[in-house]
């Protein structure tokens, strides 16, 4: 059973951090890609599945993405694969 929120925040996927800025409270959140336990990428969008503090899944609209950003979600999912 899922529930759906609105997440109240702006999430900046880096190379090597994630930045989470929240925008109903004055806080910024820095996770690494360990955070990231499963990027799953379909025909119209790239799920990223978070376990920590509880499992929530981050969707993503491909149509949205550019290609350099698909590629960046894709090489990520790649490394995640091989940990």
């Amino acid at each position: 059973m899922a529930h759906k929120i609105n997440l109240d925040a702006d999430i900046e996927f880096g190379e090597e951090i994630i930045t989470i800025k929240h925008k109903n409270k004055q806080l910024t959140e820095v996770k690494d890609w360990n955070w990231i336990n499963e990027i799953l990428i379909s025909k119209k969008m790239v799920f990223i599945v978070v376990y920590y503090p509880n499992r929530f899944l981050i969707s993503i609209d491909k149509n949205k993405l550019s290609e350099s950003e698909l590629h960046f979600f894709a090489k990520k999912f790649s490394s995640l694969k091989n940990q």
